[in-house]
């Protein structure tokens, strides 16, 4: 009974996650948590979900101490890179994007790694790009009070500010889909966030995007 209640709130979470309903994904881990603390990947997870939602010192808490107990692994490196690049740590995102980049596993997002740790060595695009994590925080925030269109003009200015900024990608795409029914500029959206990371949640909004303009 335990595991199928896992496995009801990790796919609730996983939904939430990807449509950018933060706040309900972190209910669903944090539910998992509790029933399981020791469930494979919730620390992770809890920090992907903080990271999101722009608390980077609780992100980078949970994976440092999942570094200091387990040791350099791809995913935790990535995320602790991309927490930082997304706090403005400029110095801490380049120091983990070349360690995360020195593990086999970065072969699939070695353009976005190699182009991240560029970013960071130019301290003009580093703001900007530090500005698009701003906006696209501002466009979480008018999608959630229903504001469609400052939303959406608020995604667009993040990617345009940082075309690596997957997230704005994803979430611009989602609400072009589901709000407004412009199935071909959504595919194009994601098809963009798959280039930089070829991660399943990304495909599978493509897919939707791609079964809805048939």
């Amino acid at each position: 009974m335990k595991t199928i209640r896992i496995a009801v709130r990790e796919r609730r979470a996983l939904n939430c996650f990807v449509s950018g309903d933060y706040q309900r994904a972190r209910a669903h881990f944090r539910a998992i948590e509790r029933i399981d603390p020791a469930h494979p990947g919730i620390n992770h997870n809890l920090a992907l979900v903080a990271m999101a939602q722009g608390e980077y010192a609780e992100a980078e808490t949970r994976l440092l101490d999942e570094l200091e107990r387990l040791g350099d692994y791809y995913p935790r490196l990535r995320v602790l890179a991309d927490t930082y690049y997304a706090w403005g740590k400029r110095i801490d995102a380049r120091t983990f994007y070349r360690r995360a980049l020195a593990q086999e596993e970065a072969a699939r997002a070695h353009a976005l790694i190699e182009e991240r740790i560029a970013i960071c060595d130019d301290p003009r695009r580093f703001d900007d790009a530090c500005t698009s994590v701003s906006r696209h925080r501002e466009g979480v925030d008018l999608e959630g009070a229903g504001r469609t269109d400052a939303a959406i003009e608020a995604y667009r200015e993040a990617i345009a500010l940082d075309p690596t900024n997957i997230p704005a990608l994803n979430n611009l795409g989602a609400l072009l889909m589901n709000a407004r029914g412009e199935f071909d500029a959504a595919a194009d959206l994601f098809s963009r966030a798959l280039e930089w990371e070829p991660a399943e949640w990304i495909a599978e909004n493509l897919e939707k995007a791609r079964r809805g303009r048939r």
